[in-house]
């Protein structure tokens, strides 16, 4: 459960990154910097999102769950970036067309963490008949 209110936490502080990125109207080179190491931290969350992943499955396929959610996250890259165009095309902005994009995409990652299982407790060792 702490794992998943970190990543959470982590959801809320990009929510935020992005924001102040999006926001500003006049931006320094100084400003601009910090904004990307908080933008930075605030999706560094890899390894922490890896490792709870990994914790849905059980021993028996945790290695390939481990090295598989990686690339279908890379592999997520097209719809979204297909999602991403439509919506700036409909809108005719790019700040709104993320906006709109990053909402549901953050949406969905709520919704996604809200409903998994604790494993805290459970027993993984799954056997194969």
């Amino acid at each position: 459960m702490h794992e998943i209110f970190a990543l959470f936490c982590f959801m809320i502080l990009f929510v935020a990154a992005v924001s102040i990125f999006l926001s500003r109207k006049q931006v320094t080179l100084t400003s601009f910097y910090r904004e990307c190491i908080l933008l930075g931290f605030a999706s560094g969350c890899w390894a922490l999102f890896i490792t709870i992943t990994t914790e849905q499955f059980g021993t028996n396929i945790r290695a390939t769950v481990t090295t598989t959610v990686p690339n279908f996250v890379r592999g997520a890259v097209v719809p979204l970036s297909s999602l991403f165009r439509f919506i700036s095309d409909l809108t005719g902005s790019l700040i709104l067309a993320g906006l709109i994009g990053g909402f549901l995409c953050l949406l969905f990652a709520t919704i996604s963490l809200y409903r998994m299982n604790d494993t805290f407790v459970a027993n993984l060792d799954y056997n194969e008949d």
